[in-house]
């Protein structure tokens, strides 16, 4: 949880969060771990010979 408080504290020095978007972080969070997890898959499955 630190990390992710560190994350939004810089990311606001470059661009203020508005307020309706902070309920949205932990679904964006959470839909970027999963998109990471699949295309690693996916990537897996089709590019064999690229090392993991």
């Amino acid at each position: 949880m630190r990390d992710a408080c560190a994350f939004v504290t810089g990311y606001e020095r470059a661009r203020a969060i508005r307020e309706w978007e902070l309920p949205l972080l932990p679904i964006a969070a959470l839909a970027r771990l999963t998109l990471r997890a699949l295309i690693t898959n996916w990537r897996a499955e089709h590019v064999p010979e690229r090392p993991r």
